[in-house]
């Protein structure tokens, strides 16, 4: 979306048979989702799939826009660096 911050990421199934074999530790529990079975083939032509069964995920992303990103990261940024070389003038 135009003046927000690109968002990517990737969300993983409770249950999965991988998320305990995660070789890049990108699994976090925060990106954990439950999908719903949906078995309704009604339910399914209005969202577009000829029947059933599917499984349905609803979640909620919220973008930040460019300027409070840019705030953000210079805030931490400051504080991350040692005291020493910020006297220093490193």
């Amino acid at each position: 979306a135009p003046g927000f911050e690109t968002l990517i990421t990737a969300l993983f199934p409770r249950g999965d048979k991988y998320l305990k074999s995660d070789a890049v530790f990108g699994v976090k529990t925060s990106l954990i989702v439950d999908l719903e079975d949906v078995t309704s083939d009604e339910e399914a032509r209005a969202k577009g799939f000829e029947s059933g069964p599917f499984k349905l995920l609803q979640q909620d992303f919220v973008l930040v826009r460019h300027e409070e990103a840019k705030k953000a990261r210079a805030e931490r940024a400051a504080k991350t660096v040692p005291d020493e070389a910020k006297v220093e003038g490193r």
